[in-house]
């Protein structure tokens, strides 16, 4: 009897023990749109792995202009030229007017050193945009310089320094 006991308490024991293991609770999911965030805030802080990853992670159907914005920045910021050519030139077929990425667009040609084809993309980032960016009037001006109109090239920098009020030095850098 007392074997009987015995076993019933240890069998109570071993019960008792399993029902009260510590669970990790499953995190609820993050949105697509919490996603690009992140994903933002990766590219910026430069943890270019991070940000993949996360992109990788966006379903399709939430791959919209912000998704293919990330992703194009994504290729020129790990210097990835080839591939990030190939993004920029899809998202400008999703997205003709878009002008952030017809800036960006003209940057990675001017990596390239395919500056005429950077200009050209930097004067359709200025005409689409609805209002001014000072990134694509500094881009202007430096395509003014490279053709040797730098009277242009200043106005493109007064126009800059209107936008953000910056000394006229670190417009040039």
């Amino acid at each position: 009897m007392r074997l009987w006991l015995w076993l019933f308490l240890l069998c109570c024991l071993l019960c008792t023990s399993c029902a009260y293991q510590v669970v990790t609770p499953v995190p609820p999911p993050i949105s697509e749109s919490k996603k690009l965030s992140i994903v933002q805030a990766h590219l910026l802080l430069g943890q270019w792995g991070l940000a993949k990853k996360k992109l990788d992670q966006v379903g399709v159907s939430y791959q919209g202009r912000d998704y293919w914005r990330l992703l194009s920045l994504y290729w020129l910021s790990v210097e990835d030229y080839s591939k990030a050519l190939l993004v920029h030139e899809k998202t400008l077929r999703k997205f003709p007017e878009d002008t952030f990425i017809w800036n960006n667009y003209g940057v990675l040609l001017g990596l390239r050193n395919r500056w005429d084809d950077a200009c050209s993309a930097f004067e359709k980032a200025g005409k689409k945009s609805v209002s001014k960016r000072q990134s694509v009037q500094i881009n202007l001006s430096r395509c003014a310089m490279r053709q040797n109109k730098v009277n242009l090239a200043e106005i493109y920098l007064k126009q800059a320094k209107e936008i953000a009020d910056l000394p006229l030095i670190g417009l040039m850098t």
